[in-house]
């Protein structure tokens, strides 16, 4: 038989939790026709909240939902697999 003792031997404390759990959310896909970004820019779309090339196209206030046939973002596709790292001139497209 379990006591209360024993449960809270078994679970862990609230104090063990990690503390650097990043939440990150798929978004709707959105791409941009801004003529403010490069073509390698408007050639992709977004998927990941935590992509900085999207996150930079939705502050500008120059995201359109969909992706018009275009390719996914390189930045969100390595996100969506896992790959947290950013290397220094990661492009989006």
């Amino acid at each position: 038989m379990i006591n209360q003792r024993n449960i809270a031997e078994i679970l862990p404390s609230e104090d063990s939790a990690p503390k650097d759990i990043k939440l990150t959310l798929k978004v709707r896909p959105f791409d941009t026709d801004s003529l403010t970004y490069a073509q390698r820019e408007r050639a992709v779309y977004h998927d990941r909240s935590d992509c900085i090339h999207g996150q930079r196209i939705k502050q500008d206030g120059y995201a359109v939902l969909g992706t018009e046939g275009r390719q996914l973002c390189n930045r969100c596709a390595d996100l969506n697999a896992g790959l947290d790292d950013f290397f220094p001139g990661d492009e989006g497209a």
